[in-house]
């Protein structure tokens, strides 16, 4: 469902339950009325009533298959939002089960499914399922991008580094996966990279994902903080501080990364004893609005060390 403003939901939702109150609307049709009124519901954080409706659309006749597995996600969706595992992974399990559902029904609720086995400390139960979405027939590249990923991530959890960088690797190569799961992967992939001290293989990964087109603006500023990182290991100082430099510079990039870029780019400067530039920098991590606190406390640990005050 689209975002939609506050007015916009109310007038939506007065809609919606005049067509649900009609006597004359028939039963297909009120169904799917259910549906989005409890996904806007969803949007104005009354699971109470989203729940409702759901459950409404589940529990009338009239509603086809597809419409009852948009009700189960959604419904389960919730469930899971609110911690109700059990009830969660009941809906999900309905989804995968409905006769009638389609394949990308049948996607979502395996993956979904995957991340409360995931929750619950049920790591093979969760790959079983992500495993499951990419047997499925005509499945979207977003959804099988989405199960590669997830399995990846338990693989490095499980220290299967092989079998993780296979499915990294497969995402990466994957026609037509989005620009956002494509990036992840690539931070990841160089990440293991540099633990394994394949330095090249590092750099390249995240230059891959600085020139993605339509990369998320965090992912892009991520990918410039490793990849200076990384020159600052290997004790190329100009092309780190360049790095450092764009993502500082970097409209949007969230403040955790500016910040992070400030004290790294000033912690360079304070080792080669660029005083001054040193502390211009530890001073715009403290004066930076929304700075981990962490980093503030160790800025201003370096500002009263090189006598910059105590701020």
């Amino acid at each position: 469902m689209i975002k939609l403003s506050p007015e916009a939901l109310e007038r939506r939702i007065a809609e919606l339950s005049a067509i649900i109150a009609a006597a004359t609307v028939r039963p297909k049709p009120k169904a799917q009325a259910r549906i989005n009124r409890g996904m806007a519901y969803g949007q104005q954080g009354k699971p109470v009533l989203a729940l409702a409706d759901f459950t409404a659309v589940l529990d009338r006749p009239g509603a086809d298959a597809d419409q009852r597995g948009v009700a189960l996600l959604e419904r389960g969706l919730i469930y899971s939002q609110q911690g109700q595992l059990d009830l969660a992974l009941a809906d999900y399990t309905a989804v995968v089960e409905l006769p009638g559902a389609d394949a990308a029904q049948k996607a979502n609720a395996l993956l979904d499914r995957g991340v409360v086995y995931s929750q619950q400390g049920k790591p093979d139960w969760a790959l079983a399922d992500w495993t499951a979405v990419l047997h499925l027939p005509d499945v979207s590249a977003a959804a099988r991008a989405k199960a590669l990923v997830n399995r990846g991530i338990i693989y490095s959890q499980q220290e299967k580094t092989d079998l993780a960088m296979a499915d990294f690797t497969a995402v990466v190569n994957l026609p037509d996966a989005p620009a956002a799961q494509k990036a992840d992967v690539l931070l990841r992939r160089g990440f293991v990279y540099g633990q394994q001290g394949q330095t090249d293989l590092e750099l390249a990964d995240y230059t891959a994902v600085i020139d993605l087109p339509d990369v998320p603006t965090a992912q892009k500023a991520k990918a410039l903080l490793n990849r200076g990182i990384t020159y600052g290991r290997l004790a190329k100082l100009d092309l780190a501080l360049r790095d450092y430099r764009a993502v500082i510079d970097l409209p949007e990039a969230p403040a955790t990364q500016k910040a992070q870029a400030l004290f790294t780019r000033g912690s360079t400067y304070d080792g080669r004893g660029d005083i001054t530039l040193a502390l211009a920098d530890y001073t715009a991590v403290v004066d930076l609005p929304a700075a981990p606190a962490e980093l503030c406390t160790l800025a201003r640990a370096n500002l009263r060390r090189l006598g910059g005050g105590t701020i």
